[in-house]
């Protein structure tokens, strides 16, 4: 899904580069434009399909997780919105004050909209693709948890990963190693299943335990 986003975010960074090549040569070699009424209703009738389809788009991806594709394809109709109000501006100053150059300035404005939308949402995948670590109050709130423990003599090795809208998380604790094995197996799986209760963002929570001699760690 992620490689898919991106793939789609290539694609409105070429259209954008198109867009802004043929908005300078109207500018460069101006033209007569000429507005008809129905472009008006073309206009508002796509302004009113961008808000029902992103907001659709973007209830889906939450009921899915945080689909990337679906969160990129809202992001893109969020994009087309305000693209569609750049377009109605323009083609408004052209047909009420025949102000000709409004209508390669409004395609400028469409470009820098989408390209705006293309490199957030190309930052956003890319740093899924590239394992990036979570926010600083979500590693926080995990290393709180950690050391609010008294059944944990400390933990080393803690790594976490965004995976979309999930936290992927692996880390090692250090028990008395006085416990049997299941009551040290019993530990490792109280604080996963603490961590993944009080932080409903980190979904998979793998706790290796450690013993540790009390004596050495006094």
């Amino acid at each position: 899904e992620n490689i898919s986003s991106l793939i789609q975010m290539f694609l409105l960074g070429a259209t954008c580069i198109a867009i802004v090549i043929e908005s300078v040569r109207r500018l460069v070699v101006p033209g007569t434009v000429r507005v008809a009424w129905y472009s008006f209703v073309v206009v508002l009738a796509a302004v009113v399909i961008d808000i029902v389809v992103s907001r659709y788009l973007q209830g889906v991806s939450r009921a899915h997780g945080g689909s990337a594709a679906l969160e990129a394809d809202a992001l893109h109709f969020s994009s087309d919105l305000w693209a569609s109000l750049a377009v109605l501006a323009g083609i408004t100053l052209v047909a009420v004050f025949n102000f000709q150059i409004a209508d390669p300035l409004a395609g400028i404005a469409v470009a820098v909209i989408i390209g705006t939308t293309a490199i957030e949402q190309g930052r956003r995948t890319t740093q899924v693709l590239l394992d990036a670590m979570p926010d600083r109050a979500t590693l926080a709130a995990i290393e709180r948890i950690l050391q609010s423990d008294p059944r944990l003599h400390g933990y080393h090795s803690l790594r976490a990963r965004q995976a979309g809208k999930h936290v992927l998380l692996d880390v090692s604790v250090h028990v008395d190693g006085n416990l049997s094995l299941a009551q040290a197996h019993e530990v490792g799986h109280a604080v996963s299943q603490r961590i993944q209760r009080e932080l409903p963002v980190v979904t998979d929570a793998v706790v290796h335990v450690e013993p540790v001699d009390d004596e050495a760690h006094g």
